[in-house]
């Protein structure tokens, strides 16, 4: 048996003919990844984000704190981000069933790294949204809550993909087929330069 993150277990049972067969299969617990996203000036950041290997966390509160939990163990990469700040980076190993706080994370003042849209993805049951839009970029083309289908003519099955499939040329376009409301139509945004 083997969980939608990974982990797996085994078991081994004999079977009767014509009786149930019962058996449990035993994983390794979750983790936990909790801190405060915080701003250059250390004030809490409310409404942001923390992604990890594609699971994102609830927005923060006033506090800025984040909790994600249920994270298998090993090496993950996250990612917090907001509207309001620049995207930012980590990676750590999380051990079996153990909290992983990472203290006060820094994010510096929104920039769009070149050859990115400024575009935030998440997941919502099996449809990747739009999270936000860094603000001021593509005035009203895309917007949070869009689901996107595609991004130049590729499908995007998961937020990790969109994030993957989003990365180009610094100032090429790139052509993404969303759905709005009942809608589902392309637009074309600009990469950062």
């Amino acid at each position: 048996m083997t969980l939608p993150d990974g982990r797996a277990g085994k078991v081994v049972a004999e079977s009767v003919a014509g009786k149930t067969t019962q058996a449990d299969v035993v994983v390794e617990a979750g983790g936990v990844i909790s801190g405060r996203l915080v701003d250059a000036t250390g004030a809490p950041l409310p409404d942001a984000f923390v992604d990890v290997d594609g699971l994102t966390s609830p927005p923060t509160g006033a506090d800025g704190r984040f909790r994600v939990e249920d994270v298998a163990p090993g090496p993950h990469k996250l990612i917090a981000w907001s509207q309001k700040t620049e995207r930012a980076e980590k990676t750590l190993e999380l051990a079996a069933g153990k909290t992983k706080d990472v203290g006060d994370w820094n994010l510096g003042p929104p920039r769009v790294e070149p050859g990115r849209l400024g575009v935030f993805f998440s997941m919502d049951g099996d449809e990747v949204l739009v999270r936000g839009v860094t603000g001021g970029l593509h005035g009203d083309a895309i917007r949070a809550g869009d689901v996107v289908k595609s991004i130049d003519g590729a499908t995007v099955l998961t937020a990790g993909e969109a994030r993957e499939r989003e990365l180009g040329a610094p100032g090429s376009p790139a052509t993404l087929l969303i759905r709005r409301d009942t809608r589902t139509y392309p637009i074309t945004l600009t990469r950062a330069p």
